[in-house]
């Protein structure tokens, strides 16, 4: 398979911090409005955070090699210092050397292949000394039946609350702000809108701003006591008298609001919450 590869550019309209990349995907898949970049939780918050509209997205070179493609990407994250926080939200894993960035993409290659075969093989022997004794600090432990079976019961309440808590979510209501509609459940929803159970959950608890283009949120989830404090928008000066009218005002799900409310994100929609004691 010949596979064409892209060179491509993220640049926020706010901040300036760019993320370059490469794919043989059509571009718009491999980035799916965001959602595409869920691995890069430095970047990703900030999708989150500025909207993916935000964002210009150009498609830097056609018609390259996956080599050729490497070669330039690694170039200019090096010449722009996107893997540094102030600059980009290009992501090292292997070192600190920014070179490294390049091993990273090398997906399904194998060390031979990346580093060639001497180098190759000093790595895979640090690797082996490293993981010797590893897997067996366990084999001489002497533990009393008393505590298996403290262990067993602990594992078991653990696996129980958790099947309870799956089971009562998966009952909890939930409403599509965007469409004004409302569902039985998480799984009514996902079905209707042909998405994830646990991603409609984690957009209704505020960790993703929207899905698609929706915004949701659980139906009578949010506790009375938080559902009638007072939020001030601070850009705005604007006083609402719930989290709810806030985040009707704003067209975004009340766990966003509380969420900003206690400092767990700093923006939604380029404005800033707060509760009013």
């Amino acid at each position: 398979m010949n596979n064409k590869f892209i060179v491509y550019k993220h640049t926020n309209k706010i901040n300036n911090k760019t993320y370059y990349g490469i794919t043989c995907q059509n571009p718009n898949k491999r980035w799916k409005n965001g959602l595409g970049y869920q691995h890069n939780k430095f970047f990703f918050n900030d999708i989150q955070e500025y909207g993916w509209d935000n964002f210009n997205h150009e498609i830097l070179y056609e018609n390259l090699s996956n080599e050729e493609a490497l070669q330039i990407e690694t170039n200019l994250i090096i010449e722009n210092k996107t893997y540094l926080k102030e600059y980009g939200y290009n992501v090292i894993k292997e070192t600190n050397n920014p070179l490294s960035y390049k091993c990273a993409n090398n997906k399904g290659k194998t060390y031979d292949e990346i580093f060639g075969l001497e180098k190759s093989k000093k790595i895979k022997e640090k690797i082996s000394k490293s993981n010797i004794g590893k897997n067996n600090w366990t084999a001489n432990l002497i533990v009393s039946e008393e505590t298996k079976e403290k262990i067993s019961k602990a594992v078991k309440k653990k696996y129980d609350n958790n099947e309870i808590i799956k089971n009562n979510s998966n009952k909890q209501k939930v409403k599509c702000i965007t469409d004004n509609l409302e569902f039985e459940s998480l799984s009514e929803a996902g079905k209707y809108y042909n998405l994830s159970v646990t991603d409609i959950s984690n957009c209704c608890k505020g960790k993703y701003k929207q899905l698609k283009g929706k915004v949701f949120e659980f139906i009578n989830r949010i506790d009375n006591s938080i559902g009638r404090r007072k939020v001030i928008c601070i850009e705005t000066d604007e006083i609402f008298n719930s989290v709810k009218d806030c985040a009707n005002k704003f067209n975004v799900s009340s766990s966003l609001i509380c969420a900003c409310c206690k400092g767990r994100r700093k923006r939604i929609k380029n404005h800033t919450f707060q509760y009013i004691s």
